[in-house]
C-alpha cells in the first residue's frame, strides 16, 4: 500500500558483500540505502512537525523461506493453494518509515526510534502526538517511527470490525456476533498471519536500521513495544545505545490471561484513595464495592440506555450488562481523567443511576479515543506469543466478569505461528535501559517491569504514583528520558520530579459543598 506522492525505494534485505564508509575517524559506517522523501500532506493538513520524511522498505514476507504451520493456518482443511507456495520464496512486503530530521546541523550519530503498543498500533499514528515529548531529542537526533509490519501503513492486517462498535457492543450477546466476525477474517488472513509476529517485527527494524545507514540506534517504545524492545536485546544488543520502555509488557504478562487481576488492582487503588479522603468516602463510600454490586444486578438484568452515537451523533440503544460494565471500568482505569469520574459514575451505578456511566461509554468511544488496532496484527500476537506462555496464568475475574474469555474463544481459530521455545527465555542485557511504570497502570503495572529489570544489569526503573497507562506524556518525564537518551544514565536528583506525579482527586458531582471540595 503506498500514499501518492511519496518517493520509495525497494530495496533487498539480504546483501551479499556488506557496504561501508569510513567517517572522519576512520571507522565504517554502513551507506544509507534507503533514501526518504518529504512526506504527502494532506491539503489543509498542518503538520505538528515540518520537514518530516516518508518512504517504504520492502522486505522479505518470510524470512525463513518455508511455509509455517501450513495445515495449521488453513482452516478450510484444503491442501495447500498456490498464493501460500508463494509465499515460500518470493512475496515481499512494504514497511512504512517516517523520519523527523533533528533540527541540528550537527547531529548526532545514533537516532530515537519510536515502537507503538497494542499490539496493533501504527507508529507513525501516534508520531504528532509524541511530538511534544520528544522535542528536546529532535535537536540533536532524528526521530525515527516505523510502522511495524501488520499495522498502519506496513501490510496492515485488518479485520472488518468498528473498535467504537466493538465497545458499544461489549456486552455478552454482541461479543458472539463480534467472534463471528473474527473467525471470518481468520480465514482471509490465515495464508499470511504466521509471518507477522514480534521476532520478524525486530529483523524488520534492524532492516530498517541498516537501510538508513545508523550504526547504533536508541529505542523508544510503550506497552507491547516494550517487548518489541526486549526481543532486540536478546538478538540486536550491538545496534543499540539506550531504550527506553514505558509501561513493560514482557511477553510473560500473557495477555489477556493476566487483565483481571492487574485491572482488580487498578480499581482498588482508587477505592484506596477515595476511602482514604473524608468527602469521597461519604459521597461515595467503597466504590469496588460499588463496581460489584453493580455487576452482579446487571448480570441477572441488563438495562437499555440511550447514548449519542460518536461517529453518527443520533441516539443509540446500548444494552448495559456486567460485561459491558467491566470492559468500560477497566478502559477508564487507563486514562488519568476518566478514572476520577469513576468514583461518582460507579456510585452512581449501584443506586440504578447509569447518566454517568452513559457518558463515560459515549467519551471513551469516541475516535480520538481509540487506538485504531489492526485487529488482525492485534489477536496473531495474542494468540500466538502469550498463550504460549507456560504456565498459563489463571484468568481471574474483574467484578465477576472473566475479560479472557472472548480472546480464548477467538484463538481457538486464529492462525498458528512457529514461535521458538526460548522466546520466552528472561532477557539479559547490559544496554542502558530506563523503565518507566505508572502505578495505578490497570495492564502494565510496575512488577512486570521490576521482573523485566532483573535481567537488566543496567536498568533504571521508575515508578510514578499518579500515572496509569504510559508515564512519557506525564509532568517532567520527556526532560527524565531527554537526559537518559543523551547520557545513557539519569544525572543526579533527575529521577526525583517523577515522584511530583501524583494521582489526580477524584471528581465530587456538583451537589458538593465548599467544605467537601476543601477537604480533598
Amino acid at each position: 500500500m503506498r500514499r501518492g506522492g511519496i518517493l520509495w525505494l525497494l530495496v533487498g534485505t539480504f546483501v551479499s558483500v556488506f557496504l561501508s564508509a569510513c567517517n572522519k575517524d576512520g571507522e565504517h559506517q554502513p551507506l544509507q540505502l534507503l533514501k526518504l522523501a518529504p512526506c504527502e500532506r494532506l491539503a489543509g493538513d498542518t503538520p505538528a512537525v515540518s520537514g518530516a520524511e516518508c518512504g517504504y522498505l520492502a522486505v522479505p514476507l518470510n524470512r525463513a523461506g518455508n511455509i509455517a504451520n501450513a495445515s495449521d493456518n488453513n482452516l478450510a482443511g484444503e491442501p495447500v493453494s498456490d498464493s501460500a507456495e508463494s509465499i515460500k520464496s518470493a512475496e515481499n512486503i512494504e514497511l512504512y518509515i517516517k523520519r523527523w530530521p533533528a533540527i541540528s546541523a550537527a547531529p548526532e550519530a545514533d537516532p530515537l526510534f519510536v515502537i507503538a503498543g497494542g499490539p496493533g498500533q501504527s507508529a507513525t499514528d501516534i508520531a504528532d502526538m509524541l511530538s511534544g515529548a520528544f522535542y528536546e531529542l529532535r535537536k540533536k537526533r532524528d526521530i525515527v517511527f516505523v510502522d511495524q509490519r501488520g499495522t498502519g501503513l506496513s501490510s496492515p492486517l485488518n479485520c472488518t470490525i468498528d473498535e467504537a462498535d466493538q465497545l458499544l457492543g461489549h456486552s455478552a450477546a454482541a461479543t458472539d456476533a463480534s467472534i463471528e466476525k473474527y473467525r471470518a477474517c481468520a480465514a482471509s488472513l490465515a495464508p499470511r498471519a504466521a509471518y507477522y509476529t514480534t521476532p520478524e517485527a525486530v529483523a524488520d527494524l534492524e532492516a530498517v536500521r541498516k537501510a538508513l545507514g545508523y550504526r547504533t540506534i536508541n529505542l523508544w517504545g510503550g506497552s507491547y513495544g516494550t517487548r518489541v524492545i526486549l526481543a532486540y536485546l536478546a538478538t540486536h544488543p550491538k545496534a543499540l545505545r539506550a531504550v527506553v520502555m514505558d509501561g513493560v509488557a514482557p511477553v510473560q504478562l500473557a495477555m489477556p490471561y493476566s487483565i483481571g487481576g492487574d485491572a482488580t488492582r487498578a480499581l482498588g487503588l482508587i477505592a484506596q484513595q477515595c476511602l482514604a479522603l473524608p468527602a469521597c468516602a461519604e459521597r461515595y463510600g467503597d466504590v469496588a464495592v460499588a463496581a460489584n454490586k453493580t455487576a452482579v444486578r446487571l448480570r441477572a438484568a441488563p438495562v437499555t440506555l440511550t447514548i449519542e452515537h460518536p461517529l453518527t451523533g443520533h441516539p443509540t440503544p446500548l444494552l448495559l450488562d456486567d460485561s459491558k460494565l467491566a470492559g468500560l471500568v477497566r478502559f477508564s482505569l487507563y486514562d488519568r481523567l476518566a478514572s476520577r469520574l469513576l468514583p461518582a459514575a460507579l456510585a452512581a451505578a449501584a443506586n440504578e443511576d447509569y447518566r454517568l456511566v452513559a457518558s463515560l461509554i459515549a467519551r471513551l468511544a469516541t475516535s480520538t479515543n481509540m487506538p485504531n488496532l489492526a485487529l488482525g496484527m492485534h489477536m496473531t500476537i495474542l494468540c500466538n506469543e502469550d498463550a504460549g506462555v507456560t504456565p498459563r496464568p489463571e484468568s481471574e475475574l474483574f467484578i465477576g466478569v472473566d475479560l479472557a474469555a472472548p480472546v480464548t474463544r477467538i484463538c481457538e481459530f486464529w492462525p498458528k505461528a512457529n514461535i521458538a521455545s526460548d522466546y520466552y527465555d528472561a532477557i539479559h542485557s547490559d544496554v542502558p535501559a530506563l523503565l518507566l511504570s505508572g502505578e495505578r497502570d490497570p495492564i502494565t503495572p510496575p512488577y512486570w517491569a521490576e521482573q523485566a529489570a532483573s535481567a537488566l544489569t543496567n536498568a533504571t526503573l521508575l515508578v510514578a504514583k499518579g500515572a496509569h497507562h504510559g508515564v512519557t506524556q506525564e509532568g517532567c518525564t520527556s526532560d527524565v528520558i531527554t537526559d537518559f537518551i543523551n547520557n545513557t544514565q539519569l544525572s543526579e536528583g533527575r529521577a526525583e520530579c517523577i515522584e511530583k506525579i501524583q494521582p489526580l482527586l477524584p471528581y465530587l458531582s456538583p451537589q458538593s459543598n465548599n467544605a467537601e471540595v476543601d477537604a480533598l
